[in-house]
């Protein structure tokens, strides 16, 4: 079983902070492989007691779910401010495949130009403190 753990947790931490590295789009891979080798690196430290390094794994963890969320759920949204995607607000939304995107709730009027990868606050997200 430790060789299991052990070749779990080389093998996903390996290739994930190698994919994580590359200047490609496919480098986003990286953040499902990490999260994969997760569960061997709980069990590793879990089971021998290494707190520390328990810690250091859940800080991980959070940090591939949030590179998840970042560069897997956020473009597929659509152009679209989060606040307005999760409450359904009437958009208009960017042409796809632009490099810049916008969002143009009829709502409340929040007409962000953004970048792909930023993602703006509309009036409703700070009320979330989101």
């Amino acid at each position: 079983m430790e060789v299991f753990i052990q070749t779990g947790v080389t093998v996903f931490s390996c290739v994930a902070i190698w994919l994580l590295a590359q200047k490609k789009p496919w480098a986003r891979w990286g953040y499902i492989v990490g999260l994969m080798g997760q569960p061997f690196w709980f069990y590793a430290t879990w089971t021998n007691d290494q707190w520390g390094i328990f810690l250091v794994t859940c800080w991980f963890t959070f940090s591939y779910v949030q590179g998840i969320w970042n560069y897997w759920t956020k473009p597929f949204v659509g152009g679209i401010c989060f606040a307005c995607f999760l409450f359904g607000h009437k958009l208009s939304y960017a042409e796809p495949g632009n490099v810049a995107s916008s969002c143009s709730c009829i709502r409340h009027g929040c007409n962000y130009a953004r970048p792909a990868i930023q993602w703006p606050t509309c009036p409703e997200e700070e009320e979330l403190g989101i």
